[in-house]
């Protein structure tokens, strides 16, 4: 837990210190797939051209909703010197995960347990590249969980996904 706690401070602490040139994003909105844990739809805002907020939605009707979503720093900086005709970026944030099961389909894979809503913090990394001449996003992240509500644990999601942009 508290390298977790540790590497999501360092996370907002280098976002904080990286040399910021902040523009009007060329698109201000995205909406697209998101195929991983969770598979759902994924959508972005886009603030300035290195902050955005992402959500992705999960559900099964009348039974399961899953629902992230976190504000997202993206570096350019990382891969300047990639040849590459758009714009790749490694991006990291924060934010927060729920999930409603009213089936009880949850279920940790180290136990039995199983419940019916769950609550936790959500660090995200990845990568996104953004075409040059199309708008369309594709990406890749990784996310590490702590669950807070019902129990305390740890938990992780990661995935691919494909926005289209606007």
């Amino acid at each position: 837990m508290k390298k977790i706690v540790l590497l999501l401070l360092l996370l907002l602490i280098s976002a904080a210190m990286a040399e910021a040139r902040v523009e009007d994003p060329k698109y201000h909105y995205g909406v697209g797939l998101f195929l991983g844990e969770p598979t759902g739809l994924t959508g972005k805002y886009w603030v300035n051209n290195k902050e955005a907020y992402d959500l992705t939605v999960s559900f099964r009707f009348s039974s399961y909703l899953y629902l992230s979503g976190a504000y997202l720093y993206h570096n350019y900086d990382v891969f300047k010197n990639v040849e590459q005709p758009g714009s790749i970026a490694l991006y990291y944030g924060g934010g927060f995960r729920l999930i409603a099961d009213s089936d009880h389909n949850y279920r940790k894979s180290y136990s039995d347990k199983t419940y019916d809503s769950i609550f936790g913090l959500r660090g995200t990394v990845g990568v996104n590249y953004l075409f040059p001449n199309d708008p369309f996003e594709i990406f890749i992240e990784l996310s590490p969980i702590m669950n807070i509500v019902p129990a305390t644990d740890l938990d992780f999601s990661a995935g691919l996904g494909v926005r289209f942009l606007w």
